[in-house]
């Protein structure tokens, strides 16, 4: 992928003109012979021209991988699946705390309670937090910090008109994190990280560490710190302790918690952790063993999100065939058994037959998994954007298909439209 003499350039470990010259032949040349001694050399010894190296094409890259991941659309069809970088991991955790939150309905909080609601954080919580808080005024930090909160992790809400001017106005109040109640502390601390602004998250971080909430408890403290560490510092280490400590010490088991600290192991990756995992789903009552799309994603995550071969899917149907499940093993048969998908029909024919009727995320993700099915099999940029823009249609507040979108125009050199994309993610 690089120009020869750009090669030369990068194997080098000396400079070109730090380099000894060869030496001359003795003899040879006009008036050949020795040369007189003492004789001088008019304007002293050249130094070796430098390499000059061609401008690079789009965005710099500072990796030979990262380039030829971007070039990727030159590779053999099996080699080019993997230079997208499909986050599995993060769309099956996301769809395990959605089936939490169904499975553990009646261990949610009700009533009028503004703070348990927001730490179990379901949407519908955080939507009553919002309404319950309305508009509070420059002098009602604590309310302010609240609704930032609840503002941060609803897909619908984050980085909404209405949410840039409550930061603004967070950020225009003097002495506004001394006075922050716990769970506001936190939440503005989570902004931070997730701007990636690590110096005022680790300031926010460090106020709320010595803090605990109304039970005396700082569960909630580790699960964020540990969620900053996770996908701003990708310190996976860090993140499995944090997130460990916050799901043993909160009494009332919440899927948020669990599924962060499910993706932190996984990413993690080391033996310890794959068998923490393992505990995790036992520990939350065994679901794998009666619902098909507990065990996928249980099979998936302990193995990395590369299970093969395609028939262990048709295996894990405890509760019968799911979208979920056939999503899955499309992307397996994508990947490992590209013969089978045109013995039954086509990769087109076989991505439309999977149809989710699960509402909201857990529909998106299905289709998501489909989309990572085709552009496996088929390699297509152009297919990729027009199927993930589809999808941004269908939730225009889900950042991954706009990400992806933005990434496939990057990959057809269509810089302005991959750059208009992510301005509004």
């Amino acid at each position: 992928f690089f120009p020869v003499n750009q090669l030369s350039a990068m194997a080098d470990d000396e400079p070109a003109e730090k380099k000894k010259a060869p030496p001359k032949k003795k003899g040879g040349g006009k008036g050949g012979g020795k040369k007189k001694a003492g004789a001088k050399k008019k304007g002293g010894a050249k130094a070796a021209p430098k390499v000059e190296l061609p401008p690079p094409v789009g965005p710099f890259i500072e990796s030979a991988f990262k380039y030829a991941s971007l070039c990727g659309q030159w590779w053999p069809r099996e080699k080019l699946c993997f230079s997208m970088p499909f986050d599995d991991v993060r769309l099956l955790t996301e769809t395990l705390t959605e089936l939490l939150r169904t499975e553990f309905a009646a261990n949610a909080p009700q009533g009028d309670d503004v703070v348990s609601r927001l730490q179990w954080g379901s949407d519908a919580d955080l939507q009553f937090v919002l309404e319950k808080m309305g508009a509070p005024k420059k002098s009602q930090v604590v309310e302010m910090g609240l609704k930032n909160f609840a503002y941060l992790f609803k897909v619908s809400e984050v980085g909404s008109e209405d949410h840039v001017e409550l930061c603004t106005q967070m950020e225009e109040t003097p002495k506004m994190m001394g006075d922050l109640s716990y769970e506001g502390l936190i939440g503005w601390a989570s902004l931070r990280g997730l701007q990636a602004n690590t110096p005022e998250a680790d300031e926010a971080f460090m106020l709320a560490q010595s803090m605990k909430d109304a039970n005396g408890l700082d569960w909630l403290y580790h699960r964020h710190f540990g969620h900053y560490q996770m996908v701003t510092m990708n310190d996976y280490a860090m993140a499995v302790q944090e997130l460990q400590s916050a799901y043993k010490n909160n009494p009332n088991k919440d899927p948020m918690t669990i599924g962060w600290y499910a993706m932190a192991l996984v990413k993690s990756g080391t033996a310890e952790d794959r068998e923490s995992l393992a505990a995790l789903f036992d520990d939350i009552g065994k679901q794998h063993e009666r619902n098909t799309d507990f065990a996928v994603i249980r099979e998936e995550l302990l193995n990395n999100c590369a299970t093969s071969p395609p028939i262990i899917f048709e295996t894990l149907s405890k509760s019968g065939p799911t979208p979920l499940q056939q999503a899955r093993k499309l992307v397996c048969m994508a990947k490992y058994e590209r013969d089978s998908i045109d013995k039954n029909g086509g990769i087109k024919k076989l991505a439309s037959a999977i149809e989710s009727n699960a509402p909201g995320l857990y529909k998106l993700v299905t289709a998501a998994m489909c989309c990572e099915a085709q552009w496996c099999y088929n390699n297509n940029c152009v297919q990729l954007f027009k199927t993930m823009m589809s999808l941004l249609t269908q939730n225009g507040d889900w950042p991954y298909p706009a990400a992806f979108a933005a990434y496939a125009k990057a990959k057809l050199s269509d810089w302005d439209t991959a750059r208009e994309i992510i301005d509004q993610v």
